[in-house]
């Protein structure tokens, strides 16, 4: 990415981050914490790295299915991608600032930040990432076997019951 992409796209994500002009919720201490809350979790780097690996499929994908293609212009390719992200990114925030404010109250978002400042709530965050990631791998098989399996016996039941497949 060129230097000047960069730097317009980081200015971008700073000012609709740090500059707002007026509140995004009415309820500013509810807020603030929300925003503490997102800057100890990293939630904002969780998504850079969503977006990283995201990337990298699509990077995969696109040299796959355009083999002609250089990998210097797939590259450009991904840079665009990266481009759209840090312009869409702060809106993106927001709703999760909207998202968290109908669920919970400042004193639910002070404890949730209590906890995360503790030893164990550290390493919630260190290992959430590897946790999800796992966890995502064990529920897609799981599903597969559960899919399967279920065909199987919804079919198994309706011809029991004299229907024909």
């Amino acid at each position: 990415m060129n230097i000047r992409r960069l730097t317009v796209a980081v200015m971008l994500l700073l000012t609709s981050v740090v500059v707002r002009p007026t509140p995004l919720l009415a309820d500013e201490a509810l807020e603030r914490e929300i925003r503490k809350l997102i800057e100890i979790t990293d939630l904002s780097n969780l998504t850079v790295e969503v977006v990283r690996q995201v990337s990298g499929q699509i990077k995969a994908q696109v040299k796959e299915l355009y083999p002609q293609l250089s990998d210097a212009y797939i590259s450009a390719l991904v840079e665009e991608i990266n481009v759209v992200y840090a312009e869409t990114a702060p809106e993106m925030m927001e709703s999760y600032i909207k998202l968290y404010a109908r669920y919970f109250t400042v004193e639910e978002i002070e404890a949730l930040i209590r906890f995360y400042e503790t030893p164990a709530g550290r390493k919630t965050l260190q290992v959430m990432p590897s946790l999800l990631r796992e966890a995502t791998e064990i529920g897609a098989k799981w599903g597969e076997a559960f899919g399967a399996l279920a065909a199987r016996r919804v079919t198994a039941r309706m011809r029991r019951d004299g229907y024909k497949l």
